[in-house]
């Protein structure tokens, strides 16, 4: 079961960034409630934040823009260019990570999860269209891209956020929010360099925000180190 429901990502009762801000898991109080299964709800994938860069061209009398060589500025071409050269969105990275890490942690089955796009409520989450598991990992993306920074150099950014919802007691358990969103230097590259070998900086970059948001919902929320990990 994969499907897609209704309109935008808001994870209401998981977001980190909810009221209340982020709350680590009681690893004492989930392993003596013994759970056995656990599913993915995964927030579908927001359009990502590409700008629009002009490159310029001169000749004897003039330099003027010559070439839209983005022009990303709505999300149905921003969709396309991310779907088109494989840029992925963080959150499917980070969201197979803490599976991984839960099942191994608390030996729990993986149930099929689904990709939603609609407001989640607990009483939602307990109708016959979601996964029945014992536990829910809510996995979202609030905003991903790469822009400008000054002097033709680009950076990247991310912001998302999780929840696990224990759905026995109708509960959320743990929910957190992570930005990343490295401080730009000198040393950061052109755009040109960005998007050279088929995006592959920006993929990069990409994968160490999945990697760093990993680890930080992982090691401060859920409480999972060492080998249970991975």
């Amino acid at each position: 079961m994969n499907r897609a429901l209704g309109a935008a990502l808001l994870l209401s009762l998981a977001i980190g960034c909810a009221r209340g801000g982020d709350m680590p898991l009681n690893r004492v109080a989930m392993r003596e409630s013994h759970p056995r299964t656990i599913a993915l709800v995964r927030g579908n994938t927001p359009s990502p934040g590409f700008p629009r860069f002009f490159r310029l061209c001169s000749d004897a009398r003039r330099t003027y823009p010559c070439a839209d060589v983005a022009g990303w500025v709505n999300s149905a071409r921003s969709n396309e260019l991310a779907n088109n050269s494989g840029i992925a969105d963080p959150s499917i990275e980070i969201a197979e990570t803490l599976m991984a890490a839960l099942s191994k942690k608390y030996s729990l089955a993986r149930m099929e999860g689904v990709t939603i796009r609609a407001p989640v409520t607990v009483a939602e989450l307990s109708k016959p269209d979601y996964p029945q598991a014992d536990l829910i990992l809510a996995v979202g993306t609030l905003g991903w891209g790469f822009g400008p920074i000054g002097r033709g150099q680009s950076h990247v950014s991310y912001r998302g956020t999780i929840g696990l919802i224990d759905m026995r007691s109708k509960a959320v358990v743990a929910r957190a929010t992570c930005t990343y969103n490295p401080l730009p230097n000198d040393d950061d590259p052109q755009y040109d360099d960005v998007i050279a070998n088929d995006f592959a900086l920006l993929k990069g970059w990409l994968h160490q925000a999945a990697e760093t948001c990993s680890d930080d919902y992982r090691l401060r929320i859920l409480g999972i180190y060492g080998s249970a990990a991975r």
